[in-house]
């Protein structure tokens, strides 16, 4: 009996944990997505992904490196641990959200 109500009470406050509206989800990960692109040029582990000097040296942007790592969580499995969340555009906009929902909870009731 005792199990019992420990398991429901870890499932439904895991849910509760977990859950994300969708209109949290829309607006973090949008948001997230412009954060994500500042953090990809400043970031010490990476630069010059999406913004880069062609052959006249002259800075252009390039879209072709940030659908590369949008892709790379697809193909690279190491961007799902977490020393290289914060290169993980799903992983980190999730987490985003879910702080942006919690929040929103705490501001609005």
């Amino acid at each position: 009996m005792i199990s019992d109500i420990n398991i429901d009470y870890i499932k439904q406050h895991t849910k509760k944990m977990l859950y994300v509206d969708n209109g949290s989800l829309i607006l973090g990960y949008f948001t997230y997505f412009l954060i994500f692109l500042i953090y990809l040029e400043i970031s010490p582990k990476l630069k010059n992904i999406w913004i880069r000097c062609d052959s006249d040296n002259i800075l252009k942007i390039c879209p072709s490196g940030i659908i590369s790592m949008l892709k790379k969580p697809f193909t690279d499995i190491f961007f799902w641990y977490p020393a290289y969340w914060d290169i993980n555009y799903y992983i980190g906009g999730y987490l985003f959200s879910n702080a942006l929902h919690k929040f929103s909870n705490i501001i609005y009731g």
